[in-house]
């Protein structure tokens, strides 16, 4: 048997909301489908926060979960959906919610201090192409002064390796120690071996010893544990992709369990695309009947490019 065992812990429920399919960067290497602004953003807050109560009353009273871990991302850049600030204050009054942003940082340090109280971390994303590189360190320092649990993520592209790396040196300058990340870019370019060998260890720069040990315990470095037949291995982030073994066609997979995608439309899906159920919608009212037909799929891709997703509890018999 080969199983996968997400280390989440079993009271947490895992969140992607992707808020808006706009951007103001036009990245390359950026998954189909991400920016085509079909769903600018959602302009009713009370209905969206009144989905995700529904959510959390449902995982709660079904599955015991006590606690949610809130990533705000997506195929467009957060930030611009002009509710959010008001989104993430809403929703903190509605259960446990660990709020974790992932942004481009291209706005204003205004904008970061009207945000910043509501965010418990931020992923600063780094994209060679358009980004404003000592703007990006700014706000990274911002945030973190503030006690914002900060990660930059530059993207390697293969094809503009040097100027990522330049970007990487330039960052480490920076007079506060927040985490930096060397991330590969999937389903885009090739990597030589020289490059892959650079992204393995993703951490370019660690934090203090007592942030490492936060980084931990509260946001699951080791990500799943893989059992084939009788050896265990511990399994950190990129692990599955990097080395190309990400392929779970036909494997039962815990998706709707354990972690949930919802889409600029509303969709409640996995990161894949994968249907947990049919026609699950956030801003349906009959939400929380719905989910309970929730089930273990059978995954029916040939790739999982979503890290996050290649952690989830799965197993092939």
């Amino acid at each position: 048997m080969h199983k996968i065992v997400n280390t989440q812990p079993k009271n947490i429920l895992n969140i992607e909301f992707w808020p808006t399919d706009i951007c103001n960067f036009t990245c390359d290497y950026c998954f189909p489908g991400a920016v085509t602004g079909n769903y600018r953003y959602h302009e009713n807050l009370d209905q969206v926060l009144q989905g995700f109560s529904n959510i959390f009353s449902f995982y709660n009273q079904q599955f015991a979960k006590e606690k949610f871990v809130l990533h705000v991302a997506g195929g467009g850049e957060p930030t611009l959906w002009p509710h959010i600030i008001e989104f993430c204050k809403g929703i903190k009054n509605l259960a446990t919610v660990d709020i974790q942003l992932t942004s481009n940082g291209s706005r204003t340090e205004k904008y970061w201090q009207r945000i910043a109280p509501f965010l418990d971390s931020v992923a600063l994303s780094c994209h060679h192409k358009e980004v404003d590189i000592v703007h990006l360190s700014e706000i990274a320092d911002y945030l973190y002064s503030k006690g914002v649990d900060v990660t930059v993520q530059v993207l390697m592209d293969p094809n503009y390796w040097e100027k990522c790396i330049k970007y990487i040196d330039i960052l480490q300058q920076s007079k506060y120690s927040w985490f930096i990340i060397a991330k590969q870019v999937t389903g885009y370019g090739s990597y030589t071996k020289e490059q892959l060998e650079f992204i393995r260890p993703i951490y370019k720069r660690l934090d203090t010893s007592d942030k490492i040990i936060k980084k931990i315990e509260q946001y699951n470095l080791i990500k799943s544990v893989e059992i084939i037949n009788d050896e265990v291995f511990l399994s950190k982030d990129n692990i599955f992709v990097l080395e190309n073994r990400n392929n779970f066609y036909a494997w039962n997979c815990n998706i709707g369990f354990e972690r949930i995608v919802i889409d600029s439309a509303g969709n409640i899906k996995g990161a894949c695309g994968m249907q947990i159920l049919d026609g699950l919608n956030l801003f349906l009212d009959t939400l929380k009947n719905d989910l309970q037909n929730i089930k273990t799929i059978e995954c029916k891709l040939q790739k999982c490019n979503c890290v996050l997703d290649t952690h989830v509890t799965k197993w092939k018999i």
